[in-house]
């Protein structure tokens, strides 16, 4: 897997490669360079190559036809028909809430989470997977729906073979990074109450296993969390509460259906 949306080679190889040869089959003539933005790396390799040996090139990228991302720049808003909801639990996000989107649960922890999408993504073929659900904050000063750009799994421990925390051994691929303003999320198939190793600013069970799989399989990722608790020794009490568990899930669902869906909130 060559992961060419973050392999520094793939800007690199246009750079080296491509770029040259427009260069001297434009007779170094070429004012404008048009090309379809997939990964990114063709245009940023030849347009760097290029705007060194001509600095008043014009280099457009063309968002391709059928892209997932013209409507949601142009409106700020998901397409119902290519968007695939992924949530553990339905009591986080129940389907009557959310009747026209396609949504699929997951259960709770990465292999049910991996399982899961994989059927969903099957099902309904979506150009983007919004994953939302809660997560417990390690700091007191997060608090309601954040999203999550940087993503990392929290209990994979192969240090005394000499690997960072959280770097799976013999795979390139650790921490997913988003390019988009937002916070860390350590995954782990475990209910966390006190401090942790890895420094993250949200702790939860299943997002690192849907970002890398959409990462490989080359779909959008989008991911939500509301801060149910803030991963101490009262987190678990909290959850063991039903009445306090019921409110907490409605002001989170609330929240990402009026902010990230754009819909009308729940009465």
């Amino acid at each position: 897997y060559v992961n060419q949306y973050d392999n520094p080679s793939n800007s690199k190889a246009h750079y080296e490669t491509t770029g040259p040869e427009i260069w001297q089959q434009t007779e170094e003539k070429i004012t404008h360079l048009v090309v379809g933005v997939g990964t990114g790396g063709t245009i940023s390799g030849i347009a760097k190559y290029l705007k060194e040996k001509k600095p008043d090139i014009q280099i457009w990228g063309i968002d391709t036809y059928g892209s997932v991302f013209k409507k949601y720049h142009e409106t700020g808003k998901f397409d119902k028909n290519e968007t695939l909801i992924v949530v553990a639990l339905e009591k986080e996000l129940p389907k009557s809430l959310v009747q026209e989107w396609n949504v699929c649960y997951t259960g709770v922890g990465k292999v049910n989470a991996l399982i899961s999408i994989a059927q969903g993504i099957s099902t309904y073929e979506p150009k983007t997977l919004i994953n939302y659900g809660t997560a417990g904050a390690t700091d007191t000063n997060i608090s309601g729906l954040q999203e999550v750009t940087l993503f990392k799994q929290r209990d994979m421990d192969a240090r005394a073979l000499g690997f960072e925390l959280g770097e799976t051994p013999f795979d390139p691929i650790s921490s997913i990074q988003l390019n988009r303003p937002g916070l860390s999320c350590g995954t782990g198939d475990n209910f966390v109450t006190e401090g942790q190793v890895m420094t993250v600013d949200l702790v939860d069970m299943e997002a690192y296993a849907i970002a890398k799989y959409c990462l490989v399989n080359r779909i959008n990722f989008y991911c939500y969390k509301y801060v149910s608790d803030h991963a101490d020794l009262d987190s678990a009490n909290q959850w063991n509460n039903q009445e306090w568990l019921e409110q907490m899930f409605f002001k989170g669902a609330n929240l990402f259906i009026q902010n990230v869906l754009d819909e009308n909130p729940i009465g």
